[in-house]
């Protein structure tokens, strides 16, 4: 069976269509029930009138995000008025249904449908909302720059037609379970703020001591940070590491003076890592590129740990480079890029190289816990940003990582920070995780909520109210044949503008 078939129904099915709907509803095809106003307005006839055009309104939910005026807009326009359900022809535009509470004139590629007896807005609103619809009108549009959707189409859908008393009723219905979607999502939305400002204050409490103040009272340290500093600095004399020779200039960088724990001291990044900056292999050179070494771009240094990298160098374009290979645990810093990336954070779950726009902290000396330097370098990620700012393109570089001030805890407080931490961000990982999950359910339930609507489950039918209430009703097949009497055309004609009035009044 085709799409359109399948939505729309076919001549053949009718019987069928009317066993499967609810007692008192009838299949009928969309232009018995309605057609588009065909009333229209010339550039000068309305510059003052409200204005709505498909950007003026939210996708799926219908809402009005604002509306301009006529004057702005020089071209023919159509002509709506308070109640009228709009919809826009116009693809990509296809799932932008509304209902103004104010008379106004739109885009002409917007379909206009008045009000009339058979059929209520909300209703049809909720009908052309539905993602069979928004499909049947993408496959059924027709142009090449700008594919739109007629009303010869569209109005060929077969619309699940109930009682216009039951109609009300679950279009009241709907109203009230997505008001409770929203309320939900509303409440969703604000977790991923909780869980940011969660991690932050996870994190101040890491670096300041707070984390594990009820720790310090009961233990006692081999090395205090300040012992730890000079540990670092003798070690790197015995083993001949270059670092030891390096003098840590301040940069114009003062060391903060906020109070830390009594065995913890202020130092500079570079006392306790051999800061180091990577390199690119010429890209002009294939062997230098796709090999086994991971090679991390600067983008790829967001915060988080890294066990794959997006690209690989051979050892080749290690060797023909200023690329260094770092070892597993050495803390990454970006220190080029206008938006997030600068002073952004990463951790080596492997050994790796990386490019020229990240500094690598290698803790050539020991006496550091890796994870901790990087609880601080996340930390302090806007101060970071802050320093590298200046210039055309605010940078970082070398000198001004390695003179970067941190709070540094005795050995054994740092891996007890690091322990209690990682605890606690799994915590909040695995919350936002659930959260991510609900939000993208709960964006399945609006349609959710329409289909069960369309199929005559969401609220008692009319039928049997009627029944239980010992009372008679009419059906949509008795609505659809007094509707016909009334008028020699259809009553929503807009070519047939006394009828139209008529409906209007009666509403």
């Amino acid at each position: 069976m085709t799409e359109s078939a399948t939505v729309a129904g076919t001549a053949d099915d009718s019987a069928t269509e009317s066993r499967d709907l609810p007692e008192g509803w009838e299949s009928v095809e969309l232009r018995r029930l309605i057609e588009p106003s065909k009333e229209k307005v010339e550039p000068e006839a309305s510059p003052n009138a409200r204005y709505l055009s498909l950007e003026h309104i939210e996708a799926q939910t219908g809402r009005i995000l604002g509306r301009g005026i006529g004057g702005d807009v020089r071209s023919t326009k159509a002509v709506f008025r308070a109640g009228d359900v709009l919809y826009g022809k116009l693809r990509p535009y296809l799932n932008k249904v509304c209902i103004p509470n104010f008379d106004g004139i739109c885009s002409t590629d917007i379909l206009v449908f008045p009000q009339n007896e058979a059929l209520d807005s909300r209703y049809l609103r909720a009908f052309l909302s539905t993602p069979e619809v928004v499909s049947f009108a993408n496959h059924h549009s027709s142009g090449v720059q700008l594919p739109r959707v007629s009303f010869n189409a569209l109005g060929t859908l077969k619309i699940p037609l109930p009682p216009l008393a039951e109609q009300k009723r679950i279009v009241a219905e709907i109203d009230r379970l997505l008001a409770e979607v929203n309320k939900a999502r509303e409440h969703l939305d604000r977790v991923p703020k909780i869980l940011k400002r969660f991690r932050q204050s996870i994190l101040a409490a890491a670096t300041t001591g707070r984390l594990t103040e009820d720790w310090r009272a009961g233990t006692s340290v081999e090395l205090t940070g300040n012992q730890l500093v000079e540990a670092i600095q003798q070690k790197r004399v015995e083993l001949g590491l270059k670092s030891a020779e390096r003098v840590i200039d301040d940069e114009d960088i003062e060391l903060p003076e906020d109070e830390l724990p009594e065995t913890w001291c202020w130092c500079r990044a570079g006392q306790i890592a051999d800061v180091r900056l990577g390199g690119t292999p010429s890209r002009k050179v294939p062997k230098y590129w796709d090999g086994s070494v991971p090679w991390v771009s600067s983008g790829e240094v967001a915060n988080c740990r890294i066990a794959a990298t997006a690209e690989r160098i051979t050892d080749a374009g290690v060797d023909a480079s200023s690329a260094k290979l770092y070892p597993k645990g050495t803390v990454l810093i970006a220190m080029i890029g206008e938006g997030k990336t600068r002073g952004q954070s990463a951790i080596l779950d492997i050994a790796a190289t990386t490019n020229q726009n990240v500094a690598g902290l290698v803790f050539d000396a020991g006496y550091v816990e890796p994870e901790y330097v990087w609880l601080w370098a996340l930390a302090e990620y806007e101060k970071t940003r802050s320093i590298g700012r200046g210039g055309n393109q605010p940078a970082l570089n070398g000198r001004k990582v390695r003179a970067l001030p941190m709070p540094l805890p005795p050995l054994e407080e740092q891996r007890q920070i690091v322990e209690r931490a990682r605890m606690m961000l799994t915590v909040a990982d695995e919350i936002e995780v659930s959260t991510d999950l609900a939000i993208r359910k709960s964006e399945l339930v609006p349609q959710a909520i329409l289909a069960k609507a369309l199929r005559g489950e969401l609220v008692p039918t009319e039928a049997e109210l009627a029944r239980t209430q010992n009372r008679p009703y009419e059906s949509a097949t008795q609505l659809l044949a007094r509707i016909s009497k009334g008028t020699d055309r259809d009553p929503q004609s807009s070519s047939n503008p006394k009828a139209r009035e008529r409906t209007r009044q009666t509403r």
